[in-house]
Formats: C-alpha cells, structure tokens, sequence
C-alpha cells in the first residue's frame, strides 16, 4: 500500500525504483531509527539514485545501443539460468518455455518504452528499438530451442490451447490502483454479498492478495485477454490461477470498473 504501487501503475506511469538490502528486520517499524542506518549504505543508495535522474534527464539517442545491450545481456544470461532452476525443481517443460516466453515479452516492453523518453521520437530509435527486439527474439529462441534439445530432448513446443471462457478483453474503467473492494461495496447488498464470495473462495489460495490484485490490474490494459493478464500476472507474483484472475474481473465488471 505504500507510493510506489500506486505510482507504477500504468495509468499513472511513473517508474519507482527501489534501493533496499534484504532481509531487513527494521524496514517499516520503529525500529528504522538514524542509529541502524549505515551511512556507507547510504551514500551509495544517493549516488544510484543521482546517477539514475543524470542519466534519464540527459538521455540520449545514442546512449539506447549500451542500455539496450545491457538489458539484452541480463536477459540471456537470467534467462539460462531461470530455466536451469526450474529444470531442478522440475517444473514441466511446458511451464519453463511459457516462463522464457514471459521474461522475453517483458524485455521487449522495455526497450519499446524507450520510445516514450524523448520529446520526439526520430525514426533512428524506432529502427533501433525494432532491430534490438528482433534479434532478442531471435537469440531468445534460439537459446530456448538449444536448452529443449539438452534437457527435453522429446518436447516440441505447441500453441497454448485457451479455453473459449478466458478469451475475452478487459478494460480497466478507472485510473490507479484499487485499494479497498469494501468501501465500493458498503450499503449495496448484491455487491457486498458477490465481495464476500469472492473473498471467502478466493483469497485464501495466495500469499498476498493484495500484490497479485494489483498486477492484475496493471495488466488490464483493453489489448491484452483474460489469459495473458493471467499469465503475466501469476509469473510475476509466482502464485495464483487463471480462475482467481477470471472471478476477480468479473467482479470488478459487476462493480462497475471494468468494461469487457
């Protein structure tokens, strides 16, 4: 519940950042005092947080092909090496290659929003975006077909097959996040019994429901279906289901705030 969920999502759309060392038994209680703060821990969060206003306030074109490449570099080597943790936990193989696809997706959505940094946007960095994503994805597949070959020999990668019910395309009806379903509900008694249902037959199934609503709504962005709100979302919080995504919707559209 704190500024930075509410500022991330994307109907507000300003990105926050976060510096922090984890665990940290103090964080957010009264304990979070001058005295537990490491002043060299300090001046280093200072400097990022000065190299990152520098470096956004004076970006440039040709600054993109070194973030870029720096992006692309992080992603296939965190790529392999999800993949291999997974292979030893023994996901399936269809879970690891939906996994690539997702991490993949997210990388081409920010190199995309590297269009949104400038005033104006020549077409030098639309061909530059667009020949960094297309050989992400090149190299992706690739690396995925190679990993195939080495772990999963007998598995071939097939069209996800989404049932008719998840089909279908919201859009969110309001700007920020949600924060409490009940105060909408308060005095409407088919409203606050349809909450309570939901509540009682859903919540239950993650850890933090909060956090996963939330990603749900972010993703609700009228282009994207039921299912690869779904997805993306139950990748980031790794939890929940496509049911729990679906109900959720649902009774958000009962409530008046989505439109499908």
């Amino acid at each position: 519940g704190s500024d930075n969920y509410i500022l991330s999502d994307p109907t507000i759309g300003i990105p926050t950042p976060m510096l922090g060392q984890w665990p940290d038994k103090s964080y957010h209680t009264s304990a979070d005092t001058l005295e537990v703060i490491d002043p060299f821990i300090l001046a280093q969060s200072a400097a990022f947080a000065a190299s990152f206003a520098y470096t956004l306030a004076n970006l440039q074109p040709e600054h993109l092909p070194y973030l870029m490449a720096r992006g692309r570099q992080d992603l296939i080597h965190q790529s392999y090496q999800k993949c291999i943790a997974l292979h030893q936990k023994n996901a399936s193989p269809e879970q690891i290659y939906l996994q690539s696809q997702l991490r993949r997706s997210a990388r081409l959505a920010c190199n995309q929003a590297y269009l949104h940094y400038f005033e104006t946007t020549p077409a030098k960095i639309v061909e530059m975006v667009e020949d960094e994503n297309t050989w992400i994805t090149q190299v992706c597949d690739a690396e995925m077909e190679r990993f195939l070959d080495d772990f999963y020999p007998e598995y071939i990668p097939q069209p996800q097959v989404i049932p008719e019910v998840y089909r279908y395309i919201p859009r969110r009806a309001f700007i920020a996040p949600l924060n409490k379903l009940d105060d909408l509900t308060a005095g409407d008694t088919e409203k606050t019994k349809a909450y309570k249902a939901f509540t009682k037959d859903f919540r239950k199934q993650v850890n933090s429901p909060f956090s996963f609503e939330s990603l749900i709504q972010y993703h609700m962005d009228g282009k994207k279906t039921l299912w690869q709100i779904a997805q993306s979302a139950i990748y980031e919080a790794n939890e929940g289901t496509v049911e729990y995504v679906h109900a959720y919707v649902q009774l958000l559209t009962m409530l008046g705030l989505v439109n499908i």
